[in-house]
């Protein structure tokens, strides 16, 4: 893959006054340069690729408001990845992505057979066999009853 360089893609100085200047030029220019990047970067914080677009667009839309804000402090892309980051994971917030809880089963048989197809058993709730767990003491060690 061939990526681009020079100064619509750079992030320079000389882009940020563009910008403010209002050239859509330059922005079509880092906006078709860094969206595949921002995309990449947005799934790891939403649950589909759609949000994660949608999070890409959102943050180009920041940009586009608040580049009079930037100072200069990091270079441009520097600063669009952080409002990307900050916007991604607020909309994830907002989706509820959670990490997948563990397959648990009460059936035996299930649990049997998932050990030896690999398959996973349906989730249900509480650990094999509907036995409790045992009690935890410091620093994760089993207490004895």
């Amino acid at each position: 893959m061939h990526v681009q360089s020079g100064p619509a893609v750079s992030g320079g100085s000389d882009l940020v006054a563009r910008l403010r200047a209002g050239d859509a030029t330059a922005l079509a220019g880092i906006v078709r340069g860094w969206s595949p990047a921002m995309i990449r970067v947005a799934r790891q914080y939403v649950s589909c690729h759609a949000s994660a677009e949608e999070a890409v667009q959102e943050t180009w839309l920041a940009v586009i408001k608040g580049i009079d804000g930037f100072q200069g402090r990091s270079s441009l892309r520097t600063w669009v990845f952080h409002a990307l980051v900050n916007i991604a994971r607020r909309q994830g917030v907002k989706e509820g992505r959670t990490v997948p809880p563990r397959p648990w089963t009460t059936d035996r048989t299930v649990a049997r057979r998932w050990t030896r197809t690999g398959s996973a058993p349906p989730v249900t709730g509480g650990p094999v066999g509907g036995a409790p767990r045992p009690p935890r003491g410091p620093g994760g060690r089993r207490r004895r009853p």
